[in-house]
């Protein structure tokens, strides 16, 4: 089945001896499935479904479970389940004799060797694999402690965690890349620790209920099913905070994450089983992913925000909401109130919506039927503890389709909105061969400065302060020209160009002052030496990809709106091929200064 739900195929299984199937991982691409039956494992590869091991025939394995695949799916990883002895193995796609990946009693632990694995989980490639070591068996004798361990691509065994009590480990998960682990001991908050065994940190409280989680390629985002009703959660593994996925509805329509948890290697699409008979797949900031789906055009509130000491107080929230099957199609609504990110409940809250939005003329909806969707919100205890909250619109349709939106209520008042940066205007200047401009004034800040030449020779230009310091080369080519770059200016003054030329030229410098820019993933594409087009980058890790078919220095820096160099992301000679990730500390709007000589494509995650 594709991802849209189409697509969905029959496939004709081998004789399981009357055994059901239990468990499932694929590769990557989709190209490879397996299943385990009981003792047997099956790949499914285009469409034919193959028996490609039995543990029967290998008395010291018994049954295995938690089966895990590569990426490329050349490998299905299981773990054995004879009584106190449970180790790792592999079998390759095409079947064969299993290969001892992890073996128990070889595990160097407090004086000892291990006694079975409990859990365990693979990299993409399998190099690096998390698993939990559960009891000690030494001279003293048998102990029972439950600790995290990591196998690196070495074959070396590297302990994790070291507790004085026997406190179990679950929900263990590692990311695409074998860099991080998530795993909450019993009764305390998830945790996130490197696998080299560095930067551990809590995370967050896991709740009532849990399944997953499972982590994006690079280990920043973890997804998990959290709380009484297993609501789906999108969490930082930072420890920054998350955000719950999934509209409430109302029970027995809730949708509810129960069973096999997945997310992309970039983090915005997730996918889920709820129960036994549906499987969702979620577009997170993406509302074109479904052609047919819903849309939430607004969210408004009357009075602009929720008044303080009136508990007879009254906000109506409006919402205009369209469908391409036709408003007929829309099946329900929720209307749900979340605070840091929660989705919360009467006592948790200032503002409470008792009732979902509805275009039935029904309690503050005026008129039936025309796509304007209304319901009141009333004073909740903790109106006066908090300044705003957020209200999130779910509307599902006749398909089951599901869309959210979400939008701030502020509390007492609507804080004044900031006057927007005003965007200096842009200055111009243009001659032939060799000149200084006249002085012009930059504020402090990110500017742009994008150039032409059609001479032959050089074409320099050095950008001078007014107390006569060389601030920047603002560009250093030989022969014709048209290209950009970014300079960070770091005091508001005066400042003039030295140009050297043989040809005609001209000079536009631009100070940009966004407040918005598009989020990754984006691809950019050019030649030669170019300032980028701007794009938003969450707190986290950001990939960057890159190809350069030049001969000569091929270098990037990695810029912010503000005109400050984060980091530089690649620095090499002539062709390359390659990829970098970069910390970013904080949320905002960033853009690239490229130096190259030829065609050069950089994707961003």
């Amino acid at each position: 089945m594709n991802a849209n739900g189409t697509g969905l195929t029959q496939i004709a299984l081998p004789d399981l001896g009357g055994a059901y199937i239990q468990e499932l991982a694929i590769d990557s691409d989709g190209s490879r499935a397996f299943f385990k039956a009981c003792r047997v494992l099956c790949k499914v590869e285009n469409g034919v479904a193959t028996k490609i091991f039995d543990s029967n025939d290998y008395p010291d394995i018994g049954s295995c479970s938690q089966i895990q695949t590569t990426a490329d799916g050349r490998y299905v990883y299981f773990k054995d389940s004879e009584p106190n002895d449970c180790d790792v193995w592999r079998v390759a796609h095409s079947g064969g004799t299993p290969e001892l990946i992890i073996d128990d009693k070889l595990v160097p632990c407090d004086g000892g060797v291990g006694r079975m694995v409990n859990e365990f989980a693979i990299s993409d490639d399998g190099s690096t694999i998390a698993f939990c070591l559960y009891g000690y068996v030494g001279d003293s004798g048998y102990r029972s402690k439950d600790e995290l361990f990591v196998r690196d691509a070495t074959g070396g065994y590297r302990q994790l965690t070291n507790d004085e009590d026997d406190v179990t480990k679950y929900g263990l998960a590692i990311s695409g890349d074998g860099s991080t682990i998530v795993f909450h001991p019993y009764g305390s908050p998830f945790y996130a620790i490197k696998s080299d065994g560095s930067a551990k940190i809590a995370v967050e409280e896991v709740g009532m209920s849990c399944a997953g989680p499972v982590l994006n390629y690079d280990g920043t985002k973890m997804f998990y099913a959290a709380r009484t009703g297993n609501c789906g959660r999108l969490v930082n593994t930072d420890g920054s905070g998350g955000i719950d996925l999934l509209p409430k509805f109302s029970f027995p329509s809730q949708i509810t994450a129960d069973y096999d948890l997945c997310i992309s290697d970039n983090g915005h699409r997730i996918s889920f089983r709820r129960s036994s008979t549906d499987v969702y797949v979620g577009y997170l900031n993406d509302p074109d992913a479904v052609p047919d789906a819903p849309v939430i055009e607004s969210i408004a509130f009357d009075p602009p925000a929720m008044p303080r000491g009136d508990p007879d107080a009254v906000i109506v929230l409006t919402s205009e909401i369209s469908d391409p099957q036709g408003l007929a199609d829309i099946k329900r609504t929720s209307t749900d109130e979340l605070v840091d990110g929660r989705l919360e409940g009467y006592d948790n809250i200032p503002v409470s919506f008792s009732h979902a939005a509805n275009d039935v003329g029904w309690s503050h909806d005026q008129t039936a039927g025309d796509g304007i969707f209304s319901t009141a919100g009333t004073p909740a205890p903790m109106i006066d503890e908090l300044d705003q909250m957020t209200v999130r619109m779910g509307v599902k349709d006749a398909s089951g389709t599901v869309v959210v939106a979400d939008t701030v209520l502020f509390i007492g008042e609507v804080p004044p909105t900031p006057a927007p940066t005003p965007t200096p205007k842009p200055i111009a200047f243009s001659g032939r061969g060799q000149e200084a401009t006249s002085k012009f004034s930059l504020e402090k800040g990110l500017s742009i400065f994008k150039m032409t030449h059609d001479g032959d020779r050089n074409f320099i230009a050095w950008l001078f302060d007014d107390e006569g310091d060389r601030i920047d080369l603002v560009v250093n080519e030989i022969g014709e020209f048209d290209g950009s770059k970014v300079v960070g200016i770091k005091k508001q003054g005066d400042y003039l160009l030295d140009i050297n030329a043989d040809g005609r030229w001209m000079i536009t410098i631009e100070q940009p002052r966004p407040s918005y820019a598009p989020p990754v993933p984006k691809t950019l594409k050019g030649k030669g030496r170019q300032a980028s087009e701007m794009f938003h980058l969450d707190k986290g890790l950001a990939r960057f990809e890159m190809t350069h078919d030049g001969d000569s220095n091929f270098a990037i820096w990695l810029f912010d709106d503000e005109g400050d160099r984060i980091d530089l992301v690649v620095n090499e000679i002539g062709e390359f091929d390659g990829s970098k990730a970069v910390s970013i500390r904080k949320g905002g709007i960033y853009l690239l200064d490229i130096s190259a000589d030829g065609n050069w494509e950089i994707s961003i995650e």
